[in-house]
C-alpha cells in the first residue's frame, strides 16, 4: 500500500483516501474510483477483468522502476541479526533451502505452472509467462532500491528512513 501511496502523491500528484477491503475489483470499483490490488487478484485485474470493465491497470512495480531506475522489491525473506548469531546453522540451512526450491521451480517451471493451473484462474501457459517474468535476484540493484523505498517513505512511516541489510552468501 505504501507503494501506491508514495507513487500517487509523488508522481501523480494525488492523495487519495485509503480503506482496506476484499479483492473483489468489480465489487471495489462500486465504492471507489481506484483499486490496489496484489498477488492473484492484481493478475485477473491485469489480464481480464481491468479490460473487461474499461479500468486502466498500472503495474506499480514498473511505475517505480520508471521513475527511480531501480527495480521493486515485493518480497524478502529476512532474519534478525540477533537471531543469525543464535542460529547461525539453522539461518543457513533455511537460505539454502530456499534458494534450491527457487532454483528447482525455475528449471521446472513447466511443471510448477501446470500444477498451479489445477487450482488457480489461469491456464498453464499464463501462468508459466508470469512465473518467468518475476525477478527473483536479491543483489546490488535490490539493496539500493530497499534503501531507496526507506529513504522516501521513511519520515512518513515511524520506520528508520537509514536501512542495513546484510545479505547471506550461499
Amino acid at each position: 500500500m505504501r507503494l501506491a501511496q508514495l507513487l500517487l502523491a509523488e508522481q501523480v500528484g494525488v492523495q487519495p483516501s485509503y480503506y482496506t477491503c476484499p479483492p473483489d475489483l468489480p465489487l471495489m470499483m462500486r465504492e471507489a474510483d481506484a483499486a490496489v490490488l496484489i498477488g492473484d487478484a492484481a493478475l485477473r485485474a491485469n489480464l481480464s477483468e481491468g479490460p473487461k470493465f474499461g479500468l486502466e491497470v498500472h503495474d506499480l512495480g514498473a511505475m517505480w522502476k520508471k521513475w527511480t531506475g531501480l527495480p521493486f522489491v515485493f518480497a524478502v525473506w529476512a532474519a534478525r541479526r540477533d537471531y543469525l548469531e543464535r542460529e547461525p546453522v539453522v539461518t543457513r540451512k533455511v537460505h539454502e533451502a530456499f534458494l534450491s526450491s527457487r532454483d528447482l521451480s525455475l528449471d521446472e517451471v513447466g511443471k510448477v505452472a501446470e500444477q498451479a493451473a489445477r487450482w488457480e484462474a489461469f491456464d498453464q501457459a499464463v501462468l508459466e509467462r508470469y512465473f518467468t517474468t518475476l525477478d527473483f535476484r536479491f543483489g546490488a540493484a535490490q539493496l539500493k532500491a530497499v534503501a531507496e523505498f526507506a529513504r522516501r517513505v521513511g519520515p512518513t512511516t515511524g520506520f528508520s528512513a537509514d536501512v542495513n541489510v546484510d545479505l547471506l552468501t550461499p
